[in-house]
């Protein structure tokens, strides 16, 4: 187990499960992005009908 520091990060070294783990952080991180994607394109759709438009906001 290594430790780095560099730019006011640190890094844990422990082999493959530092690759698995930053996979899988990655992978988080896009469908995270997706969800908010999807978040946003329902309330603008919502702000297309008068009545939806409390519901988009």
């Amino acid at each position: 187990m290594i430790f780095y520091k560099t730019n006011n990060e640190i890094d844990l070294d422990i082999g493959n499960r530092h690759i698995v783990i930053q996979r899988r952080y990655e992978a988080l991180g896009a469908i995270n992005d997706l969800l908010i994607s999807i978040w946003f394109l329902i309330g603008s759709f919502f702000f297309l009908n008068d009545s939806l438009i409390q519901s988009g906001t």
